[in-house]
Parts: C-alpha cells; sequence; structure tokens
C-alpha cells in the first residue's frame, strides 16, 4: 500500500514517499521508504514493482520487506509537479495483461525519458522495460486502468471541460481520444460515458468469489463523489456499451474518499485505499485500508494448494498436468500463473531434437565396404516406389505427356519474340524464369556475311580469318577482309 504525503505535507517535490506492507493479522512494515508520490503497485511472482516518478523501480519481496531495488524505468517524467502544483495528470498506476505487458496509466503532462509520449493515454512495455510501445493516445487525467479477461483496456478519465466532466473510454490499440481539441469529433474515439466527477483507481473483476453476476464489471473509485461504482458493460460491434451503472458503495456517517482499489486475494471482494479527508496540501493523517467482502450463498471451487506459492515466486510443486487443468480455473490470477509457470518451464528445458536426429527414431543400417566389391546390399527394407498411374488407357505415361504438350502447345498462341540487335540472341519476357543464351552460342548458328566485290582478291592462307574468328560476342565487329572490295572511308560533309 503506497503513501503519498507530498500532495497533503509537501513539499510535492520531496522523496517521503513509502510503501507500507499489511500482513494479514494486522501487522505492518515499512517495505521501502525515501520515494517520491507513489503511483503504481503491482506484485508479480515474488517482486513488487512501485512506480514512485520519475522512477519505476522492482524490489524482492523478503517477507514484507523490499531488497534489492533496480529502476526499471529510469524515468518517466522528471518534473511530475509541474504547473499545478500537484503530482498529478502523470504517468501513475500499472497493470498485467495477459500477453506479459504491462499497461501503464499516463496523464496529459506526457511521459518523458525512457520514451516520448505526448499527452495522455495508455503506455505499455515488458517487465524489463522491452518492447515499448503507445497504445492510445488523447485523454486527459486517468490515474489507474482496468484489464478484462480479454485484455480489453478500460479508463475513467477526468476530462473537466471546465465542469468535472468525467468519460469512461474503451482503450484500443493505435486509438485518439480527442483530447484536448477534437474530443466529440467524427474522426476520433468517443466514450462509452459521459458524465461529471473526479475518477482515481480502477479494476476489472474475473475471480471465483463472487458470483457470476459480478464477472466482467468495472468498478471505478469515484473519489470527488465519495462514491465505488460498479459498471456492467457488454460488447457491441467493436467496442462496448454500457449495461448499468450502480453506487456499489458509498460514505455514511464518515468521510469516504477512495482512491485504490484492487481484488482481494481469495477473491472474494474488494481491498480499497480511502483517502478518508477532502483537504489537500495539509497535515492530515487520515488514510485507510478498508476490506469488502461478499457474504451471500456462493461457494466458489477450491483453488490449487500451488497457486499461492507459483504467484509469489517460492518454490512449488506442480505437474504439468496440474499446471494445464488449472487454464480452465475460474479465477484470472490462478490461469494467468499457471500460463507464465507453463512459460518458464518450457523456456528451461532443453532445446527439442529435430525428428529426423531423434535419438528413439530406428536408423537405416549403413553399407560396409568388403574385399569383393565396394559395397553390399543394405538389410534395410527397400523404400516403397512411388505410384504412377497412367493419365490415359493403353499408353505409358511420357508418350500421354508428349501428346498433351504437344495439344496444348498448339493451342495456345505464340508469345512475341524479344531480341536484341546487338547480339542477336532472344531476351525472356518480363516475369519469366528462362535463361537467355549467350551470345556466342547465338551467333555460330548465324554467321554474318560481309559484302564482297565483284573481283576476288587472292590472299595467301595466311590472311585468311580462322574459323574461331567468325564467331564474335556481342558488341564486336570483325575486321573487313583485306584487298578489293573494301568500302572507302566517308568524306566528311561541308
Amino acid at each position: 500500500m503506497g503513501e503519498d504525503p507530498q500532495d497533503m505535507e509537501g513539499p510535492v517535490d520531496a522523496r517521503i514517499g513509502r510503501v507500507v506492507c499489511v500482513h494479514p493479522g494486522g501487522r505492518t512494515t515499512v517495505f521501502a521508504e525515501n520515494l517520491g508520490p507513489v503511483f503504481g503497485l503491482h506484485y508479480l511472482e515474488g517482486k513488487l514493482f512501485v512506480h514512485h516518478p520519475p522512477q519505476l523501480t522492482a524490489y524482492r519481496d523478503d517477507g514484507g520487506i523490499g531488497r534489492d531495488a533496480r529502476d526499471v524505468i529510469a524515468c518517466t517524467h522528471p518534473e511530475p509537479a509541474r504547473m499545478n502544483r500537484y503530482n498529478t495528470h502523470v504517468p501513475a498506476n500499472l497493470r498485467l495483461g495477459m500477453d506479459g505487458f504491462f499497461y501503464l496509466s499516463v496523464g496529459d503532462k506526457g511521459l518523458f525519458g525512457a520514451a516520448r509520449m505526448k499527452g495522455g493515454g495508455v503506455f505499455r512495455f515488458r517487465p524489463d522495460a522491452t518492447q515499448p510501445e503507445i497504445l492510445s493516445t488523447g485523454t486527459r487525467n486517468h490515474m489507474d486502468l482496468a484489464i478484462d479477461v480479454e485484455d480489453e483496456v478500460f479508463a475513467f478519465d477526468n476530462d473537466d471541460n471546465l465542469q468535472w466532466g468525467a468519460r469512461i473510454y474503451h482503450h484500443v490499440e493505435g486509438g485518439h481520444y480527442g483530447y484536448p481539441w477534437d474530443q466529440g469529433r467524427p474522426w476520433t474515439l468517443g466514450a462509452m460515458f459521459d458524465g461529471r466527477g473526479i475518477p482515481a483507481g480502477s479494476v476489472a473483476f474475473d475471480e471465483e468469489g463472487l458470483p457470476d453476476a459480478y464477472r466482467g464489471n468495472l468498478f471505478f473509485c469515484e473519489w470527488g463523489r465519495s462514491q465505488l461504482l460498479r459498471v456492467r458493460v457488454a460488447r457491441d460491434g467493436a467496442t462496448y456499451r454500457i449495461l448499468s451503472r450502480d453506487v456499489f458503495a458509498t460514505r455514511g456517517t464518515e468521510e469516504f474518499r477512495p482512491v485504490g482499489i484492487a481484488v482481494s486475494p481469495d477473491g472474494a471482494g474488494f481491498l480499497v485505499a480511502d483517502w478518508n479527508t477532502a483537504a489537500r496540501l495539509t497535515k492530515d493523517d487520515a488514510g485507510r485500508l478498508l476490506r469488502f467482502t461478499y457474504t451471500g450463498p456462493h461457494r466458489p471451487p477450491p483453488r490449487p494448494a500451488w497457486a499461492a506459492a507459483a504467484a509469489s515466486g517460492r518454490p512449488f510443486e506442480a505437474t504439468e498436468e496440474d499446471l494445464l487443468r488449472a487454464l480452465a480455473h475460474p479465477a484470472r490470477s490462478v490461469r494467468l500463473t499457471a500460463h507464465r509457470r507453463l512459460a518458464d518451464r518450457r523456456a528451461a528445458a532443453p532445446p527439442r531434437r529435430s525428428r529426423r536426429f531423434s535419438p528413439t527414431r530406428p536408423r537405416r543400417p549403413r553399407r560396409e565396404p568388403t574385399p569383393s566389391g565396394p559395397s553390399t546390399r543394405s538389410t534395410a527394407p527397400p523404400r516403397r516406389a512411388p505410384r504412377s498411374s497412367p493419365p490415359f488407357a493403353g499408353a505409358s505415361p511420357s508418350s500421354a505427356a508428349r501428346r498433351f504438350a504437344s495439344s496444348a502447345s498448339a493451342a495456345l498462341p505464340k508469345p512475341p519474340r524479344h531480341s536484341s540487335r546487338r547480339s542477336g540472341t532472344r531476351r525472356p519476357r518480363r516475369g519469366s524464369t528462362r535463361r537467355p543464351r549467350s551470345a556466342a552460342w547465338a551467333m555460330a548458328g548465324r554467321r554474318k556475311r560481309w559484302p564482297r566485290s565483284s573481283t576476288t582478291a587472292t590472299t595467301s592462307s595466311a590472311t585468311q580469318p580462322s574459323r574461331r574468328s567468325t564467331v564474335w560476342g556481342p558488341g564486336r565487329r570483325p575486321p573487313p577482309p583485306s584487298g578489293a572490295g573494301t568500302r572507302a572511308p566517308r568524306r566528311p560533309s561541308g
């Protein structure tokens, strides 16, 4: 559970934030301290990812104490309190998707550092900070994301519009939602809900501890109206539509300002971080952690005994069949844990050998040389001869093929001939795979004859050109014959 005293007693840029671990018996320990404003927490396989702008740091969980701090992202925003004296409109909470990406909620102050993203939207990356991508843009100030069973991303955005406007968006890959100048235009994506409020945390429920009517519902913390909202959605073409929007919890005699929400470990309710005061920039020790538990008649199926250890990064005993069966468990957390453990085992397994070189496959015995001959016949069974079925009865395949080829070539029109004036060779048509004939081979068949004179000159055999000299390559011109019959040089004009 993160604490953000910077936005209470200040100063806003002081590193006085911390993370507190609340144990099942009620005991608390300080997990990490001397942090920036803690806006995002996610526990993954024995590590707690803490987003305290400007850093995203991973801590190893050692019984409720953070060890071996490592900055996954060195900077998400260098000055989160700039422009409005609050640590708001900044990169905030992060959620893990089924595809193994962290999805980071980004306010309209943008993302600067590891990546550059102007304005608000959704940014995703691997837990090791690789493969960074911008999912969507054009939003203003949402502090959290809700990811359902199909990895669909939803956010409750505080759009302001000078009237404390709030909108629920379905974020799609490459989507732009119009803030600040193009909201509601035909070329931008619209909202599922348009109202008023100051939203904060959000979560999508897909566990086994509540009745099926709650499965797939979205829960949003409404800090401004002191409400915890339950939103039922349904598919509507390529997006979703809201079926109902109910108040799940509200304040009674005491103050109620919910800012963060998570599903309880048993899947039977929610854990809600309550700011418990409407004051800001004042010293007021009022924060608390609330737990909502379902008490109605519902008996969910038990979770596997190895699920908690596998999700916490501790050693566990489960066969591959156990992990495969867990992929059909009604709890999304169990399914994702089994999916990651199967992927880890596949990555740690030695590479599979090709079937051709499999040690269990019998090999064909080799032929050993003998004194009587170079080799002997193999004792392996002979290979099956390929089937040959003549296309025409009473004729061999070769003769039938020749008749078919000759009849087909006679029926088709002749292609145009493309020749070279220089070498006399045929050029292949564009797109053809036939190789052109060499120039020497083409000229050997068609020797070029030079004009002879009416009177034949008597020359010796030594001056006669050789047989080979009559074959010329491309671009070469043979010397004219000596003696009579040679052409006179052309007189220059003018």
